[in-house]
């Protein structure tokens, strides 16, 4: 595995077609679910984490990547084939195990990234994040097919933690989202939640003033940046001590140019809350080389449109740790999405889950 493909070959079941699938009032109409028990073995290695996901247009096969910090296995991604149409997921065949490498085309040491985003660039490349290292500095980087890293895009050095973790990404809360403009001039990188010095993680009373960060993929330099400010926390923890988050875990854009933000909501014993918002970020107010955002002019966040908002038990659906989010096929004239779940290798209760949705005409 280590500079290339090899083979999985692992078809792993089929989805009942005809079943009738509960329904929530919306925009999207859940198509189909699909679940992968934490602990399959994949040639040896352990298959999970699900962070990123994308959709190759051009073999209609999905890039899956791993956040396994090199932990159970080498830095990687998986090449799904799934098969969806409009009666559910037909089929999910894991097709190949793909190792991403440093630009030496050697194996990232564990901890040295951990993957959470990926899309296809223009030039058919791959563009992934990683949101940490062991010195907690997150990093952009573009590869080419066979996973070695070609470079490392420029940020700017407030994202960078110093000493005393007074600036820069807070551990675990890096660049979980990324897109690419429609023309694919531009990169758009999505913060979970706020830098050091901009302010705290979401609460139940506040969200958390996340930077959406726009490069221009040629020059792999920054360009602009905004702010956008994520939800409260809107479950309670049912158990002690309590756990509540609220954070994004995932962006996409849409061919209109419109970005989809999804934020995940958790809290112990309580579950899941999955936010869908659209936001355009043309004629946000631009904070690139602003390095504290509590410093200076007041900030105006982007304006965000609630798209749906699924909670535990809507579409039927035992929400699991939604983190990816990828444009599927077309289905009778409809836009399907497809979310994913990190397992978090946790074989307490968590699984792998694709879920399939259709956007609704507007």
């Amino acid at each position: 595995m280590r500079h290339g493909l090899k083979r999985a070959g692992l078809v792993l079941a089929l989805f009942a077609a005809g079943v009738a699938l509960a329904q929530a009032p919306g925009p999207l109409r859940r198509i189909g679910e699909f679940r992968i028990s934490t602990g399959l073995h994949i040639n040896g290695i352990e298959f999970g984490g699900i962070s990123g996901l994308e959709r190759d247009p051009a073999s209609g096969r999905y890039l899956a990547l791993s956040d396994d910090r090199a932990e159970t296995g080498p830095v990687r991604l998986y090449e799904i084939d799934l098969g969806i149409d409009a009666r559910g997921i037909a089929k999910l065949e894991v097709l190949r195990t793909l190792e991403l490498t440093d630009e030496q085309g050697k194996a990232f040491p564990r901890d040295a990234v951990d993957p959470e985003a990926i899309r296809l660039a223009p030039n058919g490349n791959l563009v992934w994040s990683s949101e940490r290292d062991q010195q907690g500095r997150p990093a952009l980087f573009e590869a080419d097919r066979q996973g070695r890293a070609l470079r490392r895009f420029a940020l700017p050095d407030y994202y960078m933690p110093d000493a005393g973790k007074t600036r820069g990404v807070v551990n675990n809360l890096g660049h979980e989202g990324l897109a690419f403009s429609p023309d694919g001039r531009l990169l758009y990188a999505l913060l979970e939640s706020a830098l050091a010095q901009d302010g705290a993680v979401a609460n139940r009373e506040d969200g958390s003033l996340a930077r959406l960060l726009v490069l221009d993929f040629a020059s792999g330099k920054p360009v602009a940046e905004y702010a956008y400010r994520t939800e409260p926390v809107r479950l309670a923890s049912a158990r002690n001590p309590p756990v509540e988050e609220n954070g994004v875990s995932e962006i996409l854009m849409m061919p209109d140019g419109g970005l989809i933000v999804v934020e995940r909501t958790f809290a112990l014993g309580a579950g899941n809350m999955i936010h869908l918002f659209r936001v355009r970020p043309e004629g946000g107010i631009n904070v690139l080389g602003r390095a504290s955002l509590k410093e200076g002019e007041p900030v105006i966040p982007l304006a965000k449109e609630p798209l749906l908002t699924l909670r535990e038990g809507d579409f039927g659906l035992d929400l699991d740790n939604i983190e990816a989010l990828a444009l599927g096929p077309m289905l009778d004239g409809r836009q399907t999405l497809v979310f994913a779940s990190d397992n978090n290798f946790n074989r307490n209760g968590q699984v792998t889950q694709f879920i399939v949705f259709a956007l609704e005409p507007r």
